[in-house]
């Protein structure tokens, strides 16, 4: 089947009314492929929830992705963009500034991709007012425990939600983010359940 599978996509030569994702063993299923999809679409989610991994496989089946850290930056309290120090753990330097979106490389990346589509992977503390910009906003969801055991797992190599106070943010900010999610008409999705299960909900709620 995995042969058959890749000359089917090689060549073109798919059925009418199917699509070319593959599945287990190269069995052709009906997940949307690239050029199915259109238009702007925001995943996000707390810290530590997954919103990565999605952006990684979603990339890996071939769908343009940008990362947090294309889209937002750090800023000041006046609003001038602030490099963060190398000091992951630099709590005085994180209380003083905010991770928020850059208006000028969203802009860029959303008209970069106007004619086709992109998935951002993002979570900043000026979310509210972006709504507009995507089609569909996905929310990465855990249940608390969940949550806290994967931001404290000793492969996460992001330090951050690991001291305490920290944790009690994410959770604390986790719970505000959905609510924003819901009001926005975005979709709540279980972060849970294994990858795949989560791209094609994912897909599937694309236009």
């Amino acid at each position: 089947m995995m042969i058959i599978s890749t000359l089917l996509d090689e060549f073109g030569m798919y059925p009418e009314g199917l699509r070319k994702g593959k599945g287990l063993f190269g069995i052709i299923t009906d997940m949307k492929t690239p050029t199915d999809v259109h238009g702007a679409y925001l995943v996000t989610g707390p810290s530590g929830v997954g919103k990565t991994t999605v952006a990684r496989e979603l990339q890996r089946l071939g769908f343009n992705v940008e990362y947090n850290a294309g889209v937002c930056h750090f800023v000041d309290s006046t609003g001038k963009e602030a490099p963060r120090p190398w000091e992951v753990s630099n709590l005085a330097w994180l209380s003083m500034h905010r991770w928020v979106f850059n208006d000028s490389k969203l802009a860029d990346i959303l008209q970069e991709h106007k004619n086709n589509h992109i998935f951002i992977e993002a979570i900043a503390a000026n979310m509210d007012g972006y709504q507009s910009h995507f089609k569909n906003i996905f929310y990465l969801k855990l249940d608390d425990d969940a949550l806290a055991e994967r931001i404290m797992a000793d492969s996460r190599a992001n330090r951050y939600g690991k001291e305490d106070f920290q944790l009690l943010e994410v959770i604390d900010g986790a719970k505000n983010l959905e609510l924003w999610v819901k009001a926005a008409g975005g979709s709540i999705i279980d972060a849970s359940q294994p990858i795949d299960k989560i791209i094609e909900t994912v897909l599937a709620a694309t236009e």
